[in-house]
C-alpha cells in the first residue's frame, strides 16, 4: 500500500498508511486528509507523551495547536518572542531547554483534556515575578557592610 508524506504538518517525520485519498485537479495531484483535526490530536498527543526530546520543529507543532503566538508562549515561559522563534528554528546553541520543553508538553495535554491550570500557574507566577521586578530593593551600608535595608 501506498504511503503519503504529511509534510503538510510542519513535521518531516510524518507518513499517514491510510486516511487520505490522492485525486487529480487542474493543477496535477492533490490530497485530501479524512479528519485532520483528529490526526493533529493524535499527532500532538504522540510528541507530548514521547520519551524523546522535542525537535523545534515538533515544539512549533505543539505551540500552533494550543494557539498560543510566540509572544504569548514567551510570557508564559518568562522569555521573549525572539527566544521561542530561536527554539523553533533550532538556532539556539543548548536547544530548548527541559523546564521549557516539560512545560509546553504539560501544556498541550491540559489543553486538549479542557484543563488550563498550567496556564494559570505560569501567569501568576509572571505577574509575580513582574511584581518582584518593580519593588524597590533598597540597600544600605551598614559600618563598611552592605545589606539589605530594613
Amino acid at each position: 500500500m501506498k504511503m503519503y508524506h504529511y509534510t503538510e504538518s510542519g513535521l518531516d517525520n510524518i507518513w499517514l498508511v491510510n486516511g487520505f485519498k490522492e485525486h487529480k485537479n487542474k493543477y496535477g495531484k492533490g490530497i485530501s486528509i479524512d479528519n485532520a483535526d483528529d490526526l493533529h490530536k493524535a499527532i500532538g498527543c504522540s510528541i507530548a507523551k514521547g520519551a524523546s526530546k522535542i525537535k523545534p520543529q515538533e515544539f512549533k507543532f505543539l505551540r500552533v495547536q494550543i494557539e498560543l503566538s510566540q509572544k504569548n508562549l514567551g510570557a508564559l515561559m518568562g522569555v521573549d518572542a525572539q527566544t521561542i522563534a530561536r527554539w523553533e528554528k533550532g538556532q539556539s546553541k543548548d536547544g530548548i531547554p527541559g523546564p521549557a520543553e516539560k512545560l509546553i508538553r504539560h501544556y498541550y495535554l491540559e489543553k486538549l483534556e479542557g484543563h488550563s491550570d498550567i496556564a494559570k500557574i505560569c501567569e501568576h507566577l509572571a505577574e509575580l515575578d513582574e511584581r518582584e521586578h518593580a519593588k524597590k530593593r533598597k540597600f544600605e551600608d551598614v559600618e563598611g557592610d552592605w545589606r539589605i535595608a530594613s
